[in-house]
């Protein structure tokens, strides 16, 4: 998954942008649960 790649949180809020503006601002998650997310998903594996 691209996300493994971005460690430093910046790198994740910039990660989650680019996101947001790919789904045209409809993406479901607030910043919180996205950094919850690939704290959980990612940096615990």
């Amino acid at each position: 998954m691209l996300l493994r790649h971005f460690i430093k949180e910046e790198d994740a809020e910039n990660v989650y942008k680019l996101w947001y503006k790919t789904f045209n601002n409809t993406w479901p998650l607030s910043y919180d649960k996205f950094i919850e997310f690939i704290d959980g998903y990612i940096f615990k594996e």
